[in-house]
């Protein structure tokens, strides 16, 4: 039974393993760079806070939206780097900081 547990253990690790290098979490030397559009939301959870959905239905947690891009259902286009080593409250999206951002018409 302990070397059930044992290897259950280490399967674990293996898996957690990938799953923090695919959100870009496991290499500190690169920044993980995300290209694309979507739409700026307002999720209203602990307080409120605005987020982008891009258009692949994932969820992006920017950091440093400038106001006058804080408009829920702005169609935008974007450069994004994976904010690594940083925790949020909201739980929601993959926390980013924001390189380039523009609207789409």
């Amino acid at each position: 039974m302990q070397k059930v547990l044992i290897l259950i253990g280490l399967i674990s690790v293996s898996l957690l393993t990938g799953c923090f290098h695919e959100l870009g979490l496991g290499d500190h030397d690169r920044p993980v760079v995300i290209l694309g559009t979507g739409s700026i939301e307002f999720v209203n959870l602990e307080g409120g806070f605005y987020g982008i959905v891009a258009d692949d239905d994932s969820k992006y947690l920017p950091l440093n939206l400038p106001a006058e891009f804080q408009n829920d259902g702005l169609r935008v286009s974007f450069e994004l780097h994976v904010a690594k080593d940083t925790t949020t409250i909201q739980q929601w999206g993959i926390p980013v900081r924001i390189v380039r951002i523009e609207t789409l018409n």
